[in-house]
């Protein structure tokens, strides 16, 4: 026989104990290529592996988005964005000349730079920011 082929004689359970039983003894049983299943157990496990793979992904939850619009990162007011400039400016080392809330201006200094913060509420209800310097750079 072929090199392909599996001696089932080989397969003992023990000295005198065959693992398939029911087999002739006296004749060895050699399989060609792959091994022979019935096309009724070959569903059969087919049915059992699906069934297997059913339980496991029904394991899996999926939560779907409520409906509604939704911002990317909640909208900052006024005054936290007020203070995050005067707190951005102070850690920066700029030295605070003059601040107004009303018209959303904060003025510094630092050495020779002279730093413009501005705050304003744009017409979309967002709060935007702007920083400007002057003064020698160098």
């Amino acid at each position: 026989m072929g090199a392909h082929c599996a001696l089932l004689d080989q397969f003992a359970a023990g000295p005198h104990q065959r693992l398939f039983p029911a087999f002739d003894e006296r004749q060895p049983i050699y399989f060609e290529g792959e091994w022979p299943m019935n096309p009724m157990n070959r569903m059969l496990g087919t049915l059992i592996v699906a069934g297997g793979l059913a339980l496991t992904l029904g394991g899996c939850t999926y939560y779907p988005v409520a409906p509604g619009e939704y911002a990317p990162y909640p909208r900052s007011t006024f005054e936290h964005t007020w203070a995050a400039a005067l707190g951005a400016l102070s850690d920066e080392g700029v030295q605070i000349v003059s601040a107004s809330r009303d018209s959303g201006t904060i003025r510094g200094i630092r050495g020779a730079i002279n730093v413009t913060a501005i705050v304003q509420t744009r017409a979309d209800g967002g709060v935007q920011v702007e920083f400007n310097t002057s003064g020698d750079i160098d």
